[in-house]
């Protein structure tokens, strides 16, 4: 390859990373996104292939084929909606304060308390899309565990103190001397025994992880997915059973009680 031609490839290579974060910035649509972001990858990939093969492995044939295989496995990835493949712990704050700014129509929020929600680096942010996604006509809908001790149950605690003064005064009105639920809030609280994996969604992702059976949470693998293509229909449709097997939990109802006092 000549030096020209090295220079051209590496320019482009740079030009698309710098593109990356811009598209992001840009772009709000999340369809649009996933594609501009398909493409540039497809671009990467295809440079770094050339490069490699020119200069690294000397055209071994072996070698080659090697990172063929490589590429191939990433753009099956892309294909299947498999958007992120992480550990829990990569997920910071920043990535779910952007899932929930992401969220318009709706938003499924699963787990033992919620309690990493209710963290001061991101508490406030969420109360304000969770009202915003209520005033915009979206659903929102938390499932929580049922009954859970010590620790666990001051944390369910907390997130009730946090609906009860943050979010239900939103979702109420006075009529005729009484407070009611407003008709347009989407707002569903429900309660499980036990949840089969991590499951948050909105209308175009889908986070799900496993749950470990002895050990803490807090490691395992978690992965991203695009709601629309077959892995996230799926876990989609499979936690829609979940949902209709739990109960509805009381606190909206109690705190309307306690208003009508």
């Amino acid at each position: 390859m000549s030096s020209k031609r090295k220079r051209t490839i590496i320019c482009i290579i740079i030009i698309l990373l710098i593109a990356i974060p811009i598209i992001y910035v840009i772009v709000n649509n999340s369809d649009i996104k996933a594609i501009l972001l398909g493409i540039v990858s497809s671009i990467i990939a295809s440079s770094i292939f050339y490069i490699f093969s020119e200069v690294v492995f000397e055209n071994k044939v072996e070698e080659i084929e090697i990172l063929k295989q490589m590429i191939t496995v990433l753009e099956e990835i892309q294909t299947k909606g498999i958007l992120a493949i992480k550990g829990r712990s990569e997920l910071a704050s920043d990535f779910w304060i952007d899932f929930a700014e992401n969220t318009n129509e709706k938003w499924i929020i699963s787990g033992r308390t919620l309690n990493r929600w209710l963290e001061n680096d991101i508490k406030e942010k969420f109360k304000r899309n969770i009202i915003r996604i209520l005033k915009g006509k979206g659903e929102i809908t938390f499932i929580i565990y049922k009954n859970l001790e010590g620790e666990e149950n001051k944390e369910k605690e907390l997130l009730r103190d946090f609906l009860y003064n943050e979010i239900f005064p939103v979702c109420v009105k006075k009529q005729k001397n009484k407070y009611v639920k407003k008709q347009d809030m989407n707002l569903s609280i429900l309660e499980v025994d036990k949840l089969p994996y991590l499951y948050n969604a909105n209308e175009n992702e889908i986070i799900v992880a496993p749950y470990f059976t002895h050990i803490e949470n807090s490691n395992n693998i978690m992965f991203v997915l695009k709601r629309s293509h077959r892995h996230g229909a799926e876990y989609s449709r499979d936690f829609q059973h979940v949902m209709r097997n739990a109960d509805n939990n009381m606190w909206l109802y109690e705190y309307l009680e306690e208003r009508n006092k």
